[in-house]
């Protein structure tokens, strides 16, 4: 099972419950509270952001959110999902077709299966870009913040990375 499709399916996000450890600097990776450090997203405001998880089992999950700003997103009560087509690429790498959970009301997508979050993971770990063709939805490009604490202590407590 995966951790971030999970919870936004489950919509189980509150402001109280997924509060950030300390305010977020612009560009920055942070730690959700009460993930107890098996969640790390980056602060982008208004550029597509990443929620990065970590299952008990040590599955890596990635969701985007599309125009940035996840800490609004977290607040947001949205169950409704549907599966699209859509692609991933890493750098120049060549672009994989993969197939999406995408959430419209809050503008986020998750990849479903688990090697395309991996590939997320490691692209922000080496800090490539990914670029991300969701159809008519859009094509979005994310550049990953330089890793700091937050992002370490994350990586530290999932035994898959």
């Amino acid at each position: 099972m995966k951790l971030i499709p999970t919870l936004l399916l489950a919509g189980a996000f509150s402001g109280t419950a997924f509060a950030a450890d300390e305010a977020p600097a612009a560009t920055q990776w942070s730690l959700l509270d009460g993930s107890n450090g098996k969640a790390v997203y980056s602060t982008e405001s208004g550029s597509p952001a990443l929620v990065l998880g970590c299952s008990e089992a040590g599955k890596i999950s990635a969701t985007f959110s599309l125009d940035g700003n996840v800490m609004d997103k977290m607040e947001a009560r949205s169950k409704k999902t549907r599966v699209i087509n859509g692609s991933l690429a890493v750098e120049e790498a060549d672009a994989d077709k993969a197939k999406w959970i995408y959430l419209k009301r809050r503008n986020m997508a998750a990849p479903i299966e688990g090697r395309y979050a991996r590939r997320i993971y490691n692209a922000a770990v080496t800090g490539k870009s990914v670029t991300i063709d969701l159809g008519r939805q859009g094509s979005y490009e994310y550049a990953p913040p330089k890793l700091n604490g937050q992002f370490k202590a994350f990586a530290d407590g999932c035994s898959a990375s």
